[in-house]
């Protein structure tokens, strides 16, 4: 920010627009742009929320607002095609009602109300604007600036672009980081921090990297690995100054801290990014007021770990009469113990044999002088490695149900254990083929496999543990089961019916099922409503002669199949039958049929009926097909039918015909033609 009066600090109320518009009101009344943020170079701002994993989006640029809404982008392979989020532009004032109702926003709300040009604000309200849009983020989803997504699984990676419609084109906001949903991004600390002491004033100085951060924070502490307390009452941004010369330039510190004597301390930075959280804190830097000087800090030159031993080496700078001790704690920032048990100042390594496998522990060297001045190393982390794999899983057991197998096991006892790896077993040329059918690792003790409800072979499962370093158990011992039959046997169709003199003769299409059992046949009165079941018939039967009909009546036959299991079909199609009030006795009998192959005709001959009737017509018809006639009505007993092929099946069928009008038909005889 520019500004000409020479003032090193300026602090910021975030929380109350009306108090620091006061205090700093007299400071931006010739401002010309502001650094927080640099809305000339716009930016997309992105963060996991920690509350509730969603994924937070805010972002700036010189348009500050955006009248005509904005297109939310989305990419999941690392920017390389963004997709839209929704087809509409993505709007302002979406909560106005509760951002105007709150006291705390109305002289922004106004602002934005009342810019009428948009995009033009300047000097102090647009400055109220974005730290508003900054600190608050119902204010900032009412200027269109900040959306939550919430459809994005946890786990999943993805990247944003933003554009704004302005005179109907899109115009590019920015690209946001890639942030994976759940896992909040690590921002980096304030870097190029600068801190000097001045009798009993600290003097501190940062980079203001205004695309990062808005405002910096400050903490003090007098323990190495602790962050203290925050010193500075508001937030502290960075301004620049009018230098003799007239020249804005950074002023030669930031903020000034008086501290007591006699005592040492350590200042870690912190910034405050526009989501208005803080970032990574800065490494701790301490500084001491004693009039004498701290020992030069020893340094870690290498640590390593052999057959769980931690073997530390350190090194000086300079030689210097006083103690050395090192110091271990199983937490960073948690209280560290002295580790050694005598004085270390002439000594250059230390081996730590008191650790476990899978833990991290945190180390610093602490050197004193004797006037007490202490400096301390670096804190370094070192983990030992876990290589000791999970307990093999017990008690695997599988239980069959509709489509699916049900896995339970006793779960594992370890602290360290992340989950489990299923895998079901296939045998194929007498070996064991395992298939991993568990997508990710299984973190319940249980787990359901989907399968084909006809499957019927057995299916085996193993299991193995494996701990969060990915060290993994041996296979469990295998368990199985086999899938329930729950697929009926096919449906059953009625082709055909023969009425003879006191009975219907009914025949349907042979069903294939292995694992067939019989077929139950069911007839009704047409128009009745009940069903009565006439027989339960072999697998091997497709015809049912029904002895038990009454002339005159029109009947109703129906099929269904069932297996071995006790699956049943669908009923098969409705077969209507009309007997009539008179009946053939008998049809013609002895139907023989014989292939001429000089004459290369079909000789079909048979025994007629001694009744009164009209004649006989036969009837052919292919492998699959329809009966159709291929005489006229004759007396005769005999038929030569000459519209055949060879290389064809042919069924045959004599058709009796009464004076009055009545039908009765012949088995079928079935000829084949080489």
């Amino acid at each position: 920010m520019k500004n000409q009066k020479a003032k090193v600090d300026f602090k910021l109320n975030i929380d109350s627009s009306f108090q620091w518009l006061l205090a700093i009101g007299y400071w931006l009344i010739t401002i010309s742009y502001c650094l927080v943020p640099n809305t000339s170079q716009a930016q997309v701002y992105v963060r996991t929320s920690t509350e509730t994993e969603h994924i937070e989006l805010k972002w700036f640029s010189e348009q500050l607002t955006y009248p005509d809404g904005v297109f939310i982008y989305e990419s999941f392979d690392k920017g390389k095609s963004f997709k839209k989020v929704y087809d509409t532009p993505y709007p302002r004032y979406t909560n106005f009602p509760s951002v105007i109702g709150d006291t705390s926003m109305k002289f922004e709300v106004a602002t934005i109300v009342a810019d009428s040009a948009y995009g033009t604000l300047q000097g102090i309200p647009k400055l109220a604007v974005i730290m508003k849009m900054i600190t608050n983020n119902e204010f900032a989803k009412f200027t269109g600036s900040y959306i939550v997504n919430d459809e994005i699984e946890k786990g999943t990676s993805v990247q944003y672009k933003i554009t704004y419609i302005k005179d109907d084109k899109e115009i590019e906001v920015g690209v946001s980081p890639l942030i994976t949903a759940g896992t909040p991004l690590v921002e980096k600390p304030v870097s190029g921090i600068d801190i000097k002491q001045r009798k009993k004033e600290i003097q501190i100085k940062w980079l203001p990297e205004d695309k990062r951060f808005y405002a910096v924070n400050i903490y003090r502490s007098v323990l190495p690995d602790s962050k203290g307390e925050q010193i500075n009452d508001l937030p502290i941004l960075v301004n620049e100054v009018m230098n003799k010369d007239g020249k804005y330039v950074s002023p030669d510190y930031y903020y000034a801290d008086t501290i007591q004597e006699g005592k040492t301390y350590y200042y870690s930075l912190v910034g405050l990014n526009f989501f208005n959280k803080e970032v990574t804190p800065s490494k701790p830097f301490k500084i001491s007021t004693k009039d004498e000087t701290a020992p030069d800090a020893p340094y870690w030159k290498e640590h390593r770990v052999t057959n769980r031993i931690v073997e530390l080496n350190w090194d000086y700078l300079t030689k210097y009469s006083g103690t050395l001790d090192v110091y271990k704690s199983e937490k960073r920032g948690s209280i560290f113990n002295k580790l050694n048990q005598s004085d270390l100042n002439n000594q250059k390594t230390l081996k730590d044999k008191a650790v476990e496998e899978g833990k991290n522990y945190y180390y610093y060297l602490k050197a004193s002088d004797k006037s007490g001045n202490a400096s301390f190393s670096d804190t370094i982390s070192v983990s030992v490695e876990d290589k000791t794999p999970p307990a093999i899983p017990t008690g695997l057991k599988v239980k069959a149900d509709t489509g699916r197998m049900v896995l339970s096991w006793n779960a594992n006892s370890e602290p360290d254990i992340d989950g489990y790896w299923i895998y079901r077993n296939a045998f194929e040329d007498g070996a064991i083929h395992r298939q991993l059918i568990s997508p990710e690792v299984i973190k319940e003790n249980n787990y359901i496999d989907i399968l084909p409800k006809n499957a019927r072979n057995k299916f085996t499962y193993e299991i193995i543990a494996m701990d969060k370093v990915g060290n993994r158990s041996k296979f469990s011992s295998s368990a199985g089961d086999v899938l329930p039959d729950v697929t009926p046997p096919a449906t059953p169709f009625i082709k055909e019916s023969i009425v003879h003199s006191n009975s219907v003769l009914i025949e349907w299409l042979p069903v294939f099922d292995a694992d067939l059992k019989q077929f139950d046949v069911f007839r009704s009165i047409k128009g009745a409503n009940s069903w009565t079941k006439l027989a339960t018939l072999e697998k091997i039967v497709t015809k049912y002669n029904d002895k038990s009909i009454q002339k005159g009546v029109e009947y109703e036959y129906k099929v269904q199949s069932m297996d071995l299991i006790g699956n049943k079909s669908p009923y098969s199609n409705i077969y209507e039958v009309q007997i009539p009030n008179i009946i053939l006795a008998n049809a013609v009998s002895n139907v023989m049929v014989a292939y001429d192959t000089a004459q290369k005709i079909a000789k079909i001959s048979w025994i007629g009926t001694e009744e009164v009737i009209t004649g006989y017509v036969v009837y052919r018809m292919k492998e699959g097909g329809k009966m159709f006639p291929v005489s006229t009505l004759t007396s005769s007993n005999s038929y030569a039918d000459s519209t055949i092929r060879s290389k064809n099946s042919y069924y045959y069928q004599v058709r009796t015909i009464s004076k009055t009008g009545e039908v009765a038909k012949s088995e079928k005889v079935k000829l084949i033609i080489n």
